[in-house]
């Protein structure tokens, strides 16, 4: 079996810069569990694929296998909330935390969505005027 699924997903992972342990939490799944999905041992469920293609922006038929291209999603909104789950994740909230955000977040405005990633890339020393 050649296990494109899990190869992709643990390349996602590890090109984000997150541990193992770190996607695990994200998932909402145990550390084990995301291992068995990287090696081919264990299938994410049809939820699981989502989620995991909604955080890296790229489609299901790229996680598959059945594209070469990530196709990332070209909506605006849904490109501000990854960059702001991005720059949050790196601040170790708490799964409380995150998911109070990630609800937050998810009904914004496209004008509050880009004025929160103005104010993440002043606070992290990323905007140049």
């Amino acid at each position: 079996m050649d296990n494109i699924l899990g190869k992709r997903i643990r390349e996602l992972r590890q090109n984000a810069r997150l541990s193992q342990t770190q996607f695990a939490n994200v998932l909402h799944v145990r550390n084990s569990t995301l291992s068995q999905y990287e090696s081919g041992h264990r299938s994410p469920n049809d939820q699981i694929k989502r989620r995991i293609a909604d955080y890296f922006n790229v489609s299901l038929d790229y996680l598959l296998g059945r594209s070469s291209e990530k196709n990332p999603v070209s909506s605006q909104k849904t490109n501000g909330i990854f960059a702001i789950e991005m720059d949050i994740r790196r601040r170790n909230l708490n799964r409380q935390e995150l998911e109070d955000l990630r609800q937050a977040l998810s009904i914004a405005d496209d004008t509050t969505l880009r004025a929160l990633i103005q104010l993440l890339k002043i606070r992290s020393g990323r905007l140049v005027s």
